[in-house]
């Protein structure tokens, strides 16, 4: 919907293997903060990653506007996702 301002924040690791997913976030227009990683983190892990990263996020969520925009952030930082 405009006007929601809204970014999607998930833990899916296989997002870049399914098509179809990344066809709806494109369609829909949806900016989206995947959290991958090679190795599971906890809850305290994910919200961790989460806020030391968080003022680098909000200056990208400013910058980049409306979506589509899908965006991955791993311990070692963030990577844009290939629609």
């Amino acid at each position: 919907r405009e006007g929601l301002d809204l970014v999607m924040i998930t833990r899916d690791n296989g997002i870049r293997k399914k098509p179809g997913e990344l066809a709806l976030l494109k369609e829909h227009g949806a900016r989206a903060l995947f959290l991958t990683g090679k190795h599971d983190m906890t809850r305290w892990g994910k919200f961790s990653l989460l806020v030391r990263n968080w003022d680098h996020f909000e200056r990208k969520f400013d910058r980049e506007g409306p979506g589509p925009w899908p965006l991955s952030l791993t311990p070692s930082g963030f990577r844009d996702i290939v629609l």
